[in-house]
């Protein structure tokens, strides 16, 4: 009777073990899908951003599936940035004007160098030298259709729209 007891004992340790070590282990595996899902989203988005710079008058649809949480996609166009970012709602106004501050467009290398900034749970900033469009777009069911056109020194990005 006692062997049984402790035999029921260990095996509820054992299966407590197991679960805790498998809850760990498909919890990490689904942060690194998550990590593995933003890093091609943004190889993604930076390199057609420019491959498409240099081809004047050249047209791209670059569907994007949006990762995690991602609400807004906002870039901004650094050769005609003026020290406060006014194309979004009051928030993101506010997080981009702090991101770059101290930026200085006539000596680019001083002060913070981004162009792209992602919100959602966190906020993040990327950096795409080519960015010839201040906006912001909004993903629906975690997707975002764009509309890329070469201007032979950067990129416009708008939506893409099916009449245009």
């Amino acid at each position: 009777m006692l062997g049984q007891i402790f035999m029921y004992i260990m095996a509820g340790v054992i299966l407590v073990l197991v679960l805790a070590f498998g809850y760990q282990g498909v919890v990490m595996i689904s942060q690194r899908t998550a990590q593995a899902q933003q890093l091609a989203f943004e190889q993604q988005l930076i390199s057609n951003i420019a491959t498409i710079s240099h081809e004047y008058g050249s047209v791209k649809k670059l569907d994007l599936n949006i990762p995690g949480k991602v609400s807004k996609v906002c870039f901004v166009d650094l050769t005609t940035y003026a020290n406060s970012f006014t194309a979004g709602q009051d928030q993101e106004n506010q997080a981009i004007t702090a991101a770059l501050q101290g930026f200085d467009k006539n000596n680019p290398e001083k002060g913070p160098l981004y162009n792209i900034f992602l919100f959602s749970d966190t906020f993040q900033t990327l950096y795409a030298d080519v960015v010839k469009t201040t906006g912001c777009f909004t993903p629906t069911n975690g997707k975002l259709a764009l509309k890329l056109t070469g201007m032979g020194d950067g990129t416009e990005i708008a939506y893409w729209n099916v009449a245009s």
